[in-house]
């Protein structure tokens, strides 16, 4: 309603959603879009595409999904998506014209009033996983890779996994991580106790099998840690640039205990390569891109 009476008082040039709160259960926003139409006729409507589909959604749900959004894209005069391999599969999987759609990177999230720390390695590499834990991010592969390791090399590293996880899930986790030296933290922390987990932390571990645009990648660029990730497309071009030997093959815990086998071995982990991609996502960088559509 207040959305309304400002369109109807105002009469902006450009209303920018950023998210469709409801159309993960109903498609009742259209409404809303239609009244915004009639009150404001003139004003351009933007949404910002953070992800293709609501996560850990089955392919029924993807479907009801994609019916729901038939029902309010066509109020939307520009869609902003993350990523060209996101604007690919969204215009694809939704029949929606590339010439509505437009590229702009989201920006690193920076967290407040937080000061970047660095420290020289101790005796032990230390890995981070952090935010929710599900199969889709692959927390089952970072395990698998750590049993895979040998012994030698299992004695050099410490893990933590740190996030809201299913019950079910971190069952399966504590079962395959018997022996290993990994601590889960299977619960939301505040955000002063996960910044200084990260900052303890020597390296972060994305092994996802699959996403649309990660905020965890996003946030994980401002601690200036080396990252390893899966070979995903949207990870790649996220991380234009970045150290080829860092990505891993999805889904492959053998590859991925390739890749920090290969991170123990080094005495000095350089982060270069995240500065300046931190650099290139900053807020004033994304502001600028925005700025540039809208005039």
């Amino acid at each position: 309603v207040y959305l309304v009476l400002c369109a109807f008082f105002n009469r902006p040039k450009i209303i920018h959603f950023q998210w469709l709160p409801f159309l993960e259960v109903s498609s009742i926003e259209r409404y809303f879009m239609r009244l915004i139409k009639v009150v404001s006729p003139k004003s351009k409507i933007w949404l910002t595409v953070h992800n293709i589909y609501p996560h850990n959604s089955s392919e029924k749900a993807r479907e009801r999904y994609k019916t729901r959004f038939a029902a309010v894209e066509n109020f939307f005069d520009m869609f902003i998506l993350h990523l060209q391999t996101s604007k690919s599969e969204f215009c694809g999987e939704f029949g929606i014209s590339e010439a509505r759609c437009k590229v702009i990177p989201h920006g690193v999230f920076v967290p407040q009033d937080l000061k970047i720390t660095h420290h020289q390695r101790g005796d032990k590499l230390r890995l981070v996983m952090f935010g929710n834990q599900s199969y889709y991010k692959g927390t089952d592969v970072l395990v698998d890779a750590i049993a895979l390791l040998p012994k030698e090399i299992q004695d050099q590293v410490t893990t933590t996994i740190v996030g809201q996880t299913p019950d079910d899930y971190l069952k399966t986790l504590q079962e395959k991580a018997v022996g290993l030296d990994i601590k889960f933290i299977p619960k939301f922390v505040p955000d002063d106790v996960l910044n200084g987990i990260i900052l303890e932390s020597d390296v972060i571990v994305l092994p996802y099998r699959e996403i649309s645009q990660s905020g965890v990648l996003l946030l994980a660029l401002y601690f200036e840690r080396p990252i390893i990730c899966s070979g995903l497309p949207s990870f790649k071009e996220t991380l234009e640039g970045y150290n080829s030997h860092l990505f891993f093959e999805k889904d492959s815990p053998k590859d991925l205990a390739r890749v920090i086998a290969g991170m123990v071995s080094e005495p000095n982990l350089d982060a270069t390569d995240v500065q300046s991609l931190k650099k290139k996502y900053s807020w004033e960088n994304i502001a600028q891109m925005v700025g540039d559509y809208v005039q």
